[in-house]
C-alpha cells in the first residue's frame, strides 16, 4: 500500500511553530543563559558565597554611612564570636593588643611609683616632728590614715577632677581625676551644672552666652571656664590662687584649636576625645605648705631615732626570747614519756597542741607550768591511748596488779618479773591478769615465794622448837604454866597459817634409862598426856593433838640424863 496523502493545513502549522521556536531562541537565548547562571549560583552554596563576598564590603560601607542599624545588629554576633575565640585560644588576641597594653601598663606603673615616692617623702618629712606626733594622735583619734591627715594639714589646694563638657548637648566629652580622690560621677556633675545654668538663665533672664564661673560647696570649689564649643570644669579642694585660671583657659583654648572639627560635629560619640586625657591631666595641680620652723632639730631627731631603734631592738629580743621559750616547751612536751605530739600551731593569738597522751603520763599543763608562758593562750587537744613505754608499762602493771608489801616488779622486755613473797591468792590473780596488760606477754614468778607457806613453815618451826622438861619420876612439867601458855598461842597461829590444810600436832613423851622399860613407857605416856590435857584446857582443839610414847626409842649417853625426861612436839600438815 502507498503513503496516505498529507494534510496541507497541518504541514503549514508545523512549519510556523518551528519558525517561532527559532525566533524565540534567537531573541531570548542570552537572557535564558543568564537566568540559568543566576539559578545555578543561587543553588550552589559555594558560588553563592563567592558572589555575596564580592559585594559585601561595599554593602557594609554604604550601610554604615546611611545609619548605625547594621552595627547594632552585628554587635551581639561579633561579641559572641570574640568571646568564643578568647575562650578557645586567647593567645591571638593577647598578641594583637600587646603593642597597646604594654606601654599603657608601663606608664601606669611609672605614675604610681612617682605618686608613692612623693607620698612617702611627705610622710617621712612630717613623721618625726613635734607636729607630726600631733598628727599621728589625730589620725589615731579620727580613724584616718597618717597620710590623709598630713595631706589635710599641709594642703593649700588641689585640683582633684577636671571635666570637659559640650556646650550644646551638656554631655561629658572627657574627664580625669587625681589619684586617691573620692570618685564622683562625671556625667551627673555635667548634668547638674547644665541644669543650674539653665535655671539661672531662665530665672534671671540673662544672656545665653553667660554662664557660671564658680560654684562653692564646703571645702570643694568648682571653677568653670567657658569656650565656644565646650566648658572646662575644675573641682578644687582648698583655696586656689587666681593664677590657676590662665592655665585652665590656655588648656581650653588648646583643646578648641586641636579638636575644632570634632567639637563642631559632635553627635554624642565621645570616643573621638579619648586622647584629651594628657592635656587635661596638666590641670591636676597641687600645692602644699612647706616645712619651716616646725622641723625637728638634728639632736632631737637623733634622740627620737635612737628611742625608736631601742624599741625595735627590744621588741626583736623579746620576740626571740618568746620564740625560744615556746620552742623549749614544745621540745619538752614532745619528749615527755607517754605523749606523742602531732601538731603545734598558732592561730589567732593562741597555741594549739594536738596529739596522743597516755593517762599515766605527766599532764601537759604540768609541763607548761615549768616555763614562763601564759596558760590562757594555750589549748591542749590530746586523744587518750596506751603507751608501750617501759616506764609506763611497769607503772600500769603496778597500778593494776597492786602487789602486796614484800613484792617488787620489774620489766625485762615484754616479761614482768615478780620478786619477793606473796600470798597464793594474789599470785593466782596476777598470773591471770598480767598477760592482758598492754606491753606484757607473760609473768615470771620463779623468784617469788608463797608467803602463806613461809608463814606456815615459820609457825611449824616455832611449835616444834618448844620442849617441856620434867623431874625424875614426875608427870608434871617444870615451869609448865608459862611454857604451855606460849605453846597454845603458837599452835593457834599454826592452825591459822595452815588455812584449809589439815594440822596434826604429835605430843611425844620421853623418859630416861633409869628404871625398867615398862615403867619408863608408862611415865613417858603420862607426861605426853598431861601436856595434851593442859593444851586442851587452853583452847587447843583435841582433834589436832595426839599423845605418843617415845621412851623406848631414846638412847642417851647416860642412863640418868635429866634432858631425857621431856616432852617434844612434831607437826604434820597435809591436805584436808
Amino acid at each position: 500500500m502507498g503513503q496516505p496523502p498529507s494534510d496541507p493545513a497541518k504541514t503549514s502549522t508545523a512549519e510556523e511553530s518551528a519558525a517561532l521556536d527559532e525566533l524565540r531562541r534567537l531573541l531570548l537565548a542570552p537572557e535564558q543563559k543568564q537566568l540559568a547562571e543566576v539559578q545555578a549560583t543561587i543553588q550552589d552554596p559555594q558560588l553563592h558565597a563567592q558572589a555575596v563576598g564580592l559585594v559585601l564590603p561595599e554593602a557594609v560601607l554604604l550601610a554604615n554611612q546611611r545609619d548605625q542599624r547594621l552595627g547594632r545588629a552585628l554587635a551581639p554576633t561579633i561579641e559572641t564570636a570574640l568571646k568564643e575565640s578568647i575562650q578557645r585560644d586567647p593567645a591571638p588576641l593577647a598578641e594583637a593588643i600587646f603593642p597597646i597594653i604594654g606601654p599603657a601598663i608601663r606608664k601606669s606603673i611609672a605614675a604610681l611609683f612617682r605618686e608613692l615616692t612623693q607620698s612617702f617623702n611627705r610622710t617621712l618629712e612630717h613623721s618625726l616632728s613635734v607636729r607630726g606626733f600631733g598628727w599621728r594622735w589625730e589620725a589615731w583619734r579620727t580613724g584616718k590614715s597618717f597620710a590623709e591627715v598630713v595631706l589635710a594639714r599641709t594642703l593649700v589646694y588641689q585640683v582633684e577632677q577636671v571635666l570637659l563638657i559640650h556646650n550644646e548637648t551638656s554631655l561629658l566629652l572627657a574627664e580625669v581625676r587625681a589619684a586617691r580622690t573620692e570618685t564622683r560621677d562625671a556625667d551627673q556633675v555635667s548634668a547638674m551644672l547644665a541644669a543650674i545654668q539653665d535655671f539661672m538663665r531662665d530665672s534671671f533672664r540673662t544672656d545665653r552666652k553667660d554662664g557660671l564661673n564658680t560654684v562653692e560647696f564646703g571645702e570643694l570649689t568648682l571653677w568653670l571656664e567657658h569656650g565656644p564649643r565646650a566648658t572646662l570644669v575644675a573641682a578644687i579642694r582648698g583655696h586656689a590662687p587666681e593664677s590657676l585660671r590662665p592655665r585652665l583657659q590656655q588648656t581650653l583654648e588648646d583643646l578648641h584649636a586641636s579638636h575644632a572639627a570634632a567639637l563642631t560635629g559632635f553627635s554624642g560619640d565621645n570616643a573621638r576625645f579619648a586622647d584629651l586625657a594628657p592635656a587635661l591631666e596638666r590641670c591636676l595641680v597641687m600645692e602644699q605648705h612647706g616645712a619651716t620652723s616646725t622641723k625637728t632639730s638634728p639632736r632631737l631627731l637623733w634622740v627620737l631615732l635612737g628611742c625608736v631603734g631601742l624599741l625595735v631592738v627590744g621588741l626583736l629580743v623579746w620576740r626571740d626570747r618568746q620564740a625560744r621559750v615556746w620552742q623549749d616547751f614544745r621540745d619538752e612536751l614532745a619528749q615527755t614519756e607517754g605523749i606523742v605530739l602531732t601538731e603545734a600551731a598558732q592561730l589567732q593569738g593562741r597555741w594549739y597542741f594536738r596529739g596522743l597522751r597516755d593517762p599515766l603520763s605527766m599532764a601537759p599543763a604540768e609541763v607548761l607550768a615549768r616555763h614562763p608562758l601564759p596558760t590562757n593562750h594555750v589549748v591542749f587537744q590530746f586523744t587518750p591511748f596506751w603507751s608501750l613505754s617501759p616506764g609506763l608499762v611497769l607503772q600500769r602493771a603496778t597500778q593494776r596488779l597492786a602487789p602486796p608489801p614484800g613484792v617488787t616488779l620489774r620489766l625485762e622486755g615484754e616479761t614482768l618479773v615478780a620478786e619477793g613473797s606473796a600470798p597464793a591468792a594474789w599470785l593466782d590473780s596476777a598470773r591471770a591478769l598480767a598477760p592482758m596488760l598492754p606491753g606484757i606477754n607473760r609473768l615470771n614468778t620463779a623468784q617469788l615465794l608463797d608467803s602463806s607457806q613461809q608463814a606456815l613453815a615459820e609457825a611449824r618451826r616455832r611449835v616444834e622448837a618448844v620442849t617441856l622438861f620434867f623431874t625424875e619420876g614426875s608427870g608434871t612439867a617444870v615451869t609448865a604454866t608459862n611454857v604451855l601458855d606460849h605453846l597454845a598461842t603458837e599452835i593457834a597461829a599454826l592452825v591459822e597459817a595452815a588455812g584449809r590444810q589439815r594440822v596434826q600436832v604429835e605430843v611425844r613423851g620421853h623418859a630416861d634409862r633409869q628404871g625398867t622399860p615398862e615403867v619408863n613407857q608408862r611415865i613417858a605416856g603420862l607426861r605426853a598426856q598431861s601436856v595434851v590435857t593442859a593444851l586442851q584446857e587452853r583452847g587447843v582443839p583435841a582433834k589436832i593433838l595426839r599423845a605418843v610414847n617415845r621412851s623406848t626409842q631414846e638412847a642417851g649417853p647416860e642412863r640418868a640424863n635429866p634432858r631425857d625426861r621431856r616432852v617434844t612436839l612434831h607437826v604434820e600438815v597435809g591436805p584436808p
